[in-house]
């Protein structure tokens, strides 16, 4: 496959903005102990089920380098009336073929109603700390991602709008070069609320990534953009099943992935 630089992405359960990559855990709404739980599930292609994805970023044509995975992530925290809530959070990958990868864990300063009315923003700013494998070879110690997730609900319709974004950036890092250093993640939307529980839109998704040693070298990932659907299952779940096209390929079902995201709020 020739890199691609554009793709387009079929969710079929989730709001746009709760499919972004890093979109905030689902929590309880009232004061006290949250704990959310958010499962990632990066599926296989379409024609070949097997344990692998095809490189859709850099690959070549039937390079199945990147094994299917679910990205596992557990946060508690103590939230306040006002929408303050500070806390932690823990995360794992399982991957085909090679296990159980343990990621940074984190501490996090969140303010999940810093505006409201038509108009809402929910910020936050983490600080991970290297331990896991892949950060101590990198000798990446601290890294830092502050990210906003806003919607705009237009008055006397069922139209809303929704942008989320997050930079993140590592410090202390290994000076080599091509060491990610750092890294801006942007997604916006345009939603129509079918119903209290299911909402359906269309969505941007892209990233940009700058590596050491190279001062103007941006390294970008495929932006995607496509339908989304979002399924409330119950008040405590959120299910978002997906397929993800690349145009790069023709529609190509060696090139359409399949994939499934869970929000759950535990308390």
């Amino acid at each position: 496959m020739k890199t691609m630089k554009l793709t387009f992405r079929i969710v079929l359960a989730s709001v746009a903005l709760t499919c972004a990559a890093d979109a905030f855990p689902q929590y309880s709404q009232a004061a006290g102990i949250g704990v959310g739980y958010k499962n990632e599930f990066y599926g296989p292609a379409l024609s070949n089920l097997s344990a692998w994805r095809p490189n859709l970023v850099n690959g070549d044509d039937n390079n199945l380098a990147d094994p299917i995975r679910s990205e596992n992530k557990l946060t508690v925290g103590y939230l306040w009336d006002t929408g303050e809530m500070v806390g932690a959070g823990f995360e794992a990958n399982i991957l085909a073929t090679k296990g159980i990868a343990v990621r940074d864990p984190y501490i996090f300063l969140r303010h999940k109603k810093l505006i409201q009315g038509n108009f809402k923003a929910d910020v936050a700013l983490r600080a991970y700390l290297g331990v896991s494998p892949g950060s101590l070879s990198n000798r990446s110690p601290l890294s830092f991602r502050a990210i906003q997730d806003s919607y705009y609900f237009i008055p006397n319709s069922r139209f809303y709008l929704g942008l989320s974004n997050y930079v993140q950036t590592w410090v202390l890092n290994n000076p080599k070069s091509g060491t990610l250093d750092w890294r801006l993640f942007l997604m916006a939307s345009a939603n129509y609320q079918l119903s209290k529980p299911v909402s359906a839109g269309i969505a941007f998704k892209g990233y940009s990534n700058h590596k050491a040693g190279k001062p103007l070298g941006l390294d970008g990932e495929p932006s995607v953009i496509g339908p989304t659907v979002s399924w409330d299952a119950t008040r405590e779940l959120n299910l978002n099943p997906y397929l993800d096209f690349s145009t790069d390929q023709g529609l190509a079902l060696d090139s359409v992935t399949m994939g499934l995201n869970a929000s759950l709020k535990v308390l």
